[in-house]
């Protein structure tokens, strides 16, 4: 599979050839960890798509719910309209509207309705201006339910998302376009042109062989684990609202958070996990480290097992980490042939 990247941070152009162990070597700055992030970033961003879809329709769903109530807070005196706040609590209409979708709402628009039939006139009179409101918004959530987008257009979203967290608009040289095409042979799979702020074009022609990737930039990792746990990435973000509610939440890249939770899914250990083809592998790694990397659930800590003895991962060499996060990614199935 070969990478082309154009006008990339430092790199203005470079064309790279991922078959089995690919070392790009360089100078510091010469762009060694863009490619990595690059390459990184586009992966991911195919192979998360639908959950990211998935996740953006829910914040929509979830933040229109939140929105009617309150409008209905602020216009009604839930006081003497105990029934009306009842019908719109946000948790109950949410779970409603998980499991009954347009039923949910229909009900919802038929109580609005024969609600203002059992009122006075002066009051269907102040009622009409926000029932006409909480209308709107019920048929905006019918609309969002209902939305579908193609997957190239769901690719490129979350490619935005993903890109934007790995290098926080500080990818594009001034005036300049970034481009990254995939290719097999002669055959193009994806080509994409964007600057810091926009994607100027996204075409998926095929589908990538690779399903996942993972970016290892350090194995400082395994002893921050617990601190990126609780940590956010811009591509978790959604809207303003979102980035208020986790004002105090550290920030990280979207390759940290992604490494640290394959990580503790080493916890699942299991042999059959462990393609046959690697076996060798894990034996090489255990008898160069001299032992084996878990993760220790209840303490939320990372632990190397030397002669029956356990040492936190803060307390193990650099080198030793390094090779264990590789042991770990393998306990936990995640590194394959196409990963």
């Amino acid at each position: 599979m070969k990478f082309e990247l154009n006008n990339m941070g430092i790199i203005k152009e470079a064309a790279i050839e991922i078959d089995g162990i690919t070392v790009i070597a360089g100078e510091n700055d010469s762009g060694k960890s863009t490619v990595g992030k690059s390459i990184f970033s586009i992966i991911k961003a195919v192979s998360r798509y639908k959950e990211d879809f998935k996740d953006d329709k829910e914040e929509k769903i979830n933040k229109i719910i939140d929105d009617i109530y309150f409008y209905l807070r602020r216009s009604i005196d839930f006081s003497t309209n105990i029934e009306i706040r009842e019908v719109f609590y946000p948790p109950k209409f949410k779970e409603d509207f998980q499991k009954n979708q347009h039923n949910s709402i229909d009900r919802r628009k038929n109580f609005l309705e024969n609600y203002i039939k059992n009122l006075n006139l002066i009051d269907i009179q102040s009622f009409d201006k926000f029932y006409h409101h909480i209308k709107k918004r019920l048929e905006l959530l019918v609309a969002i339910s209902d939305e579908s987008k193609t997957k190239t257009d769901l690719i490129k979203v979350a490619f935005k998302k993903a890109i934007f967290s790995e290098f926080k608009n500080e990818i594009t040289p001034n005036g300049k376009i970034s481009k990254i095409s995939i290719s097999e042979f002669n055959n193009q799979i994806i080509n994409c042109k964007f600057t810091n702020s926009d994607i100027l074009d996204f075409n998926v022609l095929d589908d990538l062989y690779h399903l996942d990737a993972t970016f290892i930039e350090t194995p400082v990792v395994l002893h921050l684990n617990e601190l990126i746990d609780n940590s956010k990435t811009y591509f978790d973000i959604n809207d303003l609202s979102d980035k208020i509610n986790r004002l105090d939440v550290p920030n990280v890249v979207l390759h940290t958070k992604d490494l640290i939770n394959k990580l503790k899914e080493s916890i699942y250990e299991d042999d059959f996990l462990i393609e046959i083809r690697y076996e060798d592998l894990m034996k090489i790694i255990e008898d160069a480290i001299n032992g084996e990397f878990k993760y220790n659930k209840k303490s939320k800590e990372f632990e190397f097992i030397k002669n029956e003895q356990k040492i936190k991962s803060l307390n193990v060499a650099s080198g030793i980490k390094s090779f264990g996060i590789i042991q770990l990614l393998l306990k936990s199935g995640l590194l394959n042939e196409r990963s």
